[in-house]
């Protein structure tokens, strides 16, 4: 990480201050083992939180390595850039990708050869085909993706944005990369990615990140404005060392309380997947800010979408109390952004 990410005071048991370029640090906390943190800026504070998989480690390591099989089989051997999506059954042709299917599999390449018996060698031969391929010849504009790409020649796909989130999610897995590497090289190749993301040209009069922009059109009339899966994407922005936004902007962010199963929780109208993707990268347990303890906010969402999910039972015979989950996937009717507690979609 940068010197700017090093400022980090590690006693055990006490508040750890860090500068606002040192903001990004937060992000790695999970995946580094880095000590717990507080971010002054946005009202932050951290305490300890505990550790260790216990019994369920054996589920979690064979999903470490289904992962690690998945993003391995569905990147490009040249250009490392990963399918969006694939077929359950037999080979998938399609060739898009997208940046945030980058991101992921840029950190199970990286993490998974510390967890389980998955090839080191494999996964950071193509974990600099990737960060080489996305510093000298991806597209970018101010240093932001777009949504979409041709897995084999990064080419824009379908006409889409070039998206803010995506962007992050990409970026979060170039972090993991440069904290978890030796390689000086790969470090500045991870440093440059990042530090050339101008955020605040994706700045709205509102002082809120928009959703995207597209040459034709010019940027989507959308904002990252109320809560979701957000939150790493504005740790990103608040901790750039080159183009940082206004902290303040964090306290803005609408955050809906709403109560579902007996359970009060912040929430959106989004998919599920809104209370997970930040937590795949950082730690938020016993992170708290004036509004919520975000960790303790995604397990509350996630027993209140168990309770839903078993709630139908009698007609989705093949959820029980050990099995169950929705959330945004592809269907019989396509792609479907599946409710978390209402029945949004085709059921």
């Amino acid at each position: 990480m940068t010197g700017d990410h090093r400022d980090i005071l590690k006693q055990k048991g006490m508040k750890r201050m860090m500068r606002r370029r040192g903001f990004l640090g937060l992000a790695m906390g999970m995946s580094t083992g880095l000590s717990r943190m507080v971010v002054p800026e946005c009202g932050l504070w951290a305490a300890d939180a505990p550790s260790g998989a216990g019994k369920d480690e054996p589920l979690l390591k064979d999903l470490v390595r289904t992962a690690w099989t998945y993003f391995y089989e569905n990147g490009h051997g040249e250009t490392g850039l990963v399918r969006d999506r694939s077929h359950r059954d037999g080979v998938d042709e399609r060739p898009q990708a997208s940046m945030a299917a980058v991101g992921f599999g840029l950190t199970t390449l990286a993490l998974a050869p510390t967890i389980v018996d998955v090839s080191a060698e494999q996964s950071w031969h193509r974990i600099r085909k990737t960060l080489i391929h996305i510093k000298d010849h991806l597209e970018n504009h101010h240093g932001f993706f777009y949504h979409f790409v041709h897995w084999e020649t990064g080419a824009r796909y379908w006409n889409c944005e070039v998206s803010s989130i995506d962007t992050s999610l990409c970026l979060m897995g170039v972090l993991v990369c440069e904290a978890m590497t030796e390689d000086r090289e790969l470090k500045a190749i991870c440093r440059a990615i990042c530090e050339r993301v101008d955020w605040t040209w994706m700045l709205s009069a509102n002082g809120f990140l928009s959703h995207g922009w597209r040459p034709e059109s010019g940027f989507i009339p959308h904002n990252w404005d109320a809560y979701s899966e957000l939150m790493h994407l504005y740790l990103l922005a608040v901790g750039s060392s080159t183009y940082p936004i206004d902290p303040a902007v964090w306290d803005r962010i609408e955050r809906p309380r709403e109560t579902h199963f007996g359970r009060s929780y912040i929430n959106s109208a989004g998919a599920f997947f809104v209370h997970q993707f930040s937590h795949a990268w950082i730690d938020f347990r016993g992170i708290s800010d004036r509004h919520a303890n975000y960790f303790q906010n995604s397990v509350e969402a996630t027993q209140a979408h168990r309770d839903f999910c078993l709630k139908h039972f009698e007609q989705f015979r093949e959820y029980g109390p050990q099995v169950w989950g929705i959330t945004a996937s592809d269907s019989a009717h396509g792609y479907v952004a599946w409710g978390g507690t209402t029945r949004d979609g085709p059921y």
